[in-house]
C-alpha cells in the first residue's frame, strides 16, 4: 500500500495524482491505527490472563 502511495504521487503523470495519493495515505493510516488498537487490546487481555 505504501508503494502504491509513492508510485501514485511521484511516478504517475496524472493531474489528480496528489489527491489520489493523499487518499491512499489516509487509508493506510487508518489501517495501521486499526491494527494497532486491535493488537493492543489483544495483548492486554493476554497479559491479564497470565497474571
Amino acid at each position: 500500500m505504501s508503494l502504491l502511495f509513492y508510485r501514485t504521487a511521484f511516478s504517475s503523470g496524472a493531474s489528480n495524482a496528489i489527491g489520489v495519493s493523499s487518499a491512499v495515505a489516509i487509508l493506510l493510516f487508518v489501517v495501521i491505527v486499526g491494527v494497532s488498537v486491535l493488537f493492543t487490546r489483544w495483548f492486554r487481555r493476554v497479559e491479564r490472563g497470565l497474571t
